[in-house]
């Protein structure tokens, strides 16, 4: 009797996990919440990785040279250096 309980407590799990898996995948692709914009030569972008979906386009690499150069920086290290040098220019 358990063992059937656990069974159907498991595929009702399994069905909710897809269908908002499904939500999920329509927020993403949703037209409503992208910005697209062409970085120009000299441009930089920063963002956190942890709170923003981002992608590229396709592009056409006949028009020219295509350079990407990525970083990361430790959040906790950049955080704690920023309210440090807050606190000793206040």
């Amino acid at each position: 009797m358990i063992a059937r309980v656990v069974v159907a407590v498991a595929m009702v799990v399994v069905v909710v996990v897809v269908v908002v898996v499904a939500l999920l995948s329509e927020l993403y692709s949703a037209s409503d919440f992208e910005l697209k914009f062409k970085l120009q030569p000299g441009d930089i972008m920063m963002f956190d990785n942890h709170r923003l979906l981002h992608g590229r386009t396709a592009y056409d690499s006949n028009e020219g040279m295509r350079h990407l150069q990525g970083c990361y920086l430790e959040f906790d290290a950049t955080d704690g250096k920023l309210r440090h040098l807050a606190r000793k220019f206040q």
